[in-house]
């Protein structure tokens, strides 16, 4: 064993030696004993010596790691190597090619392994004729292994095979070159300017793809020369030498730099803020070799900074100012609270109780004044007091009072008829109250007689109604003025020597159009009952009329049809969906019937559960994602030209197309346009409330 450890420190060159020496060993043992025939001392000794070499070569031979072999030339007819027979192989060689012993000694090589590697083959071939030894590394298909392959000739007609399994070392070079190929393609898509010194002194330094740029250096250049030659570095206001930098600084120093934030003048004139890190590199014996560093451009982030400082500072001005009229407000409400102390007080605000079980009740002086009783008659009961409530209004203040015995208080307005005939409006709040097992024993609360204000409320809402309707009146009347005027303009134009085109007056048209859409809606909203929403329905088929007047389609045989349902819409929902009617009616006229053909115009607006049942639009097409969502559905359709193809409507030039789109968005919707037989828009929508 001490032999093979030898062996094993001296590596395979020392291995190689010693099995070419025993083979020459025996080979001149052999000659020696045929010379010292007949000499038995010396041919004893000789004898002896071929025994101890033979038992060191078995020794090293069995327990050796390598793979050894030793195979057979086989030549050809042309008297060249063409394979190997198996002569003998250790242990080592037999576990790594996954063959055991008796299966392949006295074969031939192509024969146990038919697929053994051309490369290995030619290598084997080579010694076999040169007898110079060769040593190569291949992965063998065979052991499914990384092989170091050493082979030598001992004796001519025969090599030694000596394999030894480096499939660790390759993976952990393939490991090694990956986690190399990682970290280059990291420092070059990393966007991040990355700076390595190769030198304590920092005086070879390379960047990767962003440091270059920022440096302008071509790849691989060494800039450490340009650090402060082409960008100018300030820390705190005060400028920076080159040994001053991050990382020349972790290097001189062998320290860690972390997040220094410095201030980069470049050639331009342009500032940048960056932010800097680096840290020392070392060798193996823990000295400081050079260093590494990172630089993030960090303008943006100083940017915002700065913004939401302002932004900030701002805001803590408004919250200063708003505290201060929060506490004016305060005090302000204060002494309201006072004054209204006093006034309730002075307000008539009568209290009552009940006893449910016995049915008796108490009820304050002011209460009977409200109720109209004198102030001699007993305290009525709970029937008495509900013969007082008006019969229209029983009902709900009975099943308000029922919820009540649940533990639920309640604040309700009713009417009552006093004990004089007279009809008043009360506002009630009570309370019921429960023992100690949860069952309600009293209920007591209060009355205020709210008649007047109950009045002057309904007073200040016809007011208000009143007021808005002259709003939109006045609205429309100016709108009105608006399109009497571009009459005017576009008939001027029309007259005009230089207006030789049409455009023009068009143009004035189209306006005119728009404006009138609007003045229809205010004039709706004026003329109809409520204030803030409009029959759309109604105001589509005065807007749709308008336009078959003005668009005279007498010269035309055009028909209108509409299928509306009466829907009422908010303002701002009503004015952006009456000017993409107009423009899309308008269009229509204009482009679908070209030399006087005939058509029809047709205007469709339902509720969008409605047009669920009575669409013709496919099933795929109706569960498109989000189109569920909408309430209403407005169609516009033609059966005239259609629009062409290869235009995109959503991306048009037409100044009318541009208009829908921008409305549709305004109001939350989608639209879409179907061009199977003429020109169909359909447009989804909300109400949207005011």
């Amino acid at each position: 064993m001490i032999l093979l450890d030898t062996l094993n420190a001296t590596g395979i060159m020392g291995i190689i030696q010693f099995i070419n020496s025993y083979y020459k060993e025996r080979s001149k043992m052999g000659t020696n004993k045929k010379l010292l025939k007949g000499k038995t001392a010396e041919s004893d000794q000789a004898e002896k010596a071929l025994q101890k070499s033979e038992k060191h070569y078995r020794t090293l031979f069995t327990h050796m790691t390598d793979g050894f072999g030793l195979v057979e030339v086989i030549y050809n007819d042309d008297g060249k190597p063409s394979d190997y027979r198996y002569l003998e192989i250790n242990p080592a060689f037999s576990k790594y090619l996954g063959t055991g012993k008796e299966q392949m000694l006295g074969r031939t090589m192509l024969e146990v392994f038919p697929n053994v590697s051309p490369k290995a083959l030619e290598k084997y071939h080579e010694v076999a004729v040169s007898g110079q030894p060769v040593h190569f590394e291949i992965f063998s298909q065979v052991a499914d292994k990384y092989l170091n392959i050493y082979v030598f000739s001992p004796e001519k007609g025969k090599l030694a095979l000596i394999l030894r399994d480096i499939t660790e070392r390759k993976q952990l070079e393939e490991k090694t070159r990956q986690r190399a190929e990682e970290m280059e393609t990291m420092m070059e898509v990393a966007p991040v300017a990355i700076l390595i010194g190769h030198d304590p002194e920092c005086s070879n330094i390379t960047g990767n793809r962003m440091a270059n740029e920022l440096f302008n250096a071509r790849a691989g250049e060494n800039i450490s020369a340009k650090l402060t030659e082409w960008i100018r570095f300030f820390y705190k206001g005060r400028e920076l030498t080159a040994s001053e930098l991050p990382l020349q600084q972790a290097a001189l120093k062998n320290t860690d730099i972390r997040d220094m934030e410095i201030d980069v003048l470049l050639p331009g004139g342009k500032w940048r803020a960056i932010l800097a890190s680096a840290s020392p590199l070392h060798d193996v014996n823990g000295c400081v070799r050079g260093s590494v560093g990172s630089f993030i451009n960090i303008t943006g982030r100083k940017e915002a900074e700065t913004k939401l400082k302002e932004t900030l500072d701002n805001l803590e001005r408004l919250v200063r100012e708003r505290t201060t009229e929060l506490e004016k407000a305060y005090n302000s409400l204060k002494e309201s609270e006072i004054r209204l102390a006093e006034a309730q007080e002075m307000a008539h605000v009568g209290n009552w109780e009940w006893e449910i079980a016995t049915d008796k009740s108490y009820w304050s002086d002011e209460l009977h004044r409200i109720f109209g009783r004198s102030l001699q008659e007993p305290h009525p009961t709970y029937r008495e007091f509900l013969s007082y409530i008006h019969p229209g209004d029983r009902e709900y203040v009975y099943n308000t009072a029922a919820k009540a015995m649940k533990g639920k208080p309640y604040s309700i307005d009713y009417r009552i008829i006093r004990a004089d005939g007279e009809e008043r409006i009360v506002h009630m709040q009570s309370e019921v109250i429960f023992d100690e097992t949860n069952i309600p024993v009293r209920i007591k609360g209060i009355v205020q007689d709210i008649t007047e204000r109950k009045k002057a409320e309904e007073t200040l809402q016809k007011m208000e109604k009143t007021r808005i309707k002259e709003i939109h009146h006045r609205i429309k009347n100016n709108l009105q003025v608006i399109s009497s005027l571009l009459d005017l303009q576009a008939e001027t134009f029309s007259h005009l020597e230089t207006c030789k085109t049409p455009d023009v007056v068009e143009a004035f048209m189209e306006s005119q159009s728009r404006v009138v859409s609007m003045a229809l809606i205010h004039e709706e909203l004026y003329s109809g009952d409520k204030i803030d929403e409009l029959d759309f329905s109604a105001y589509l088929r005065k807007l749709t009329a308008e336009l078959f007047i003005s668009y005279n389609p007498g010269k035309k045989n055009i028909s209108f049809k509409l299928d509306l349902e009466q829907v009422y819409l908010s303002m701002d929902t009503a004015i952006p969906l009456g000017i993409i009617v107009n423009e899309l009616v308008s269009n229509s006229f204009k482009h679908a019937f070209p030399e006087r053909r005939e058509g029809e115009i047709r205007i469709k607006l339902l509720r969008a559960e409605d047009f669920t049942l009575k669409s013709d639009i496919s099933c795929q097409n109706r569960h498109n994602t989000g189109k569920n969502d909408f309430h209403y559905i407005l169609e516009v359709l033609d059966n005239g030209k259609g629009i062409p193809e290869e235009i995109d409507f959503k991306n048009s030039d037409s100044l009318g197309l541009q208009l829908v789109n921008i409305l549709v968005e305004q109001i939350d919707g989608y639209i879409e346009l179907e061009r199977d037989h003429g020109t169909k828009f359909t447009i989804r929508f909300k109400n949207i409330e005011i």
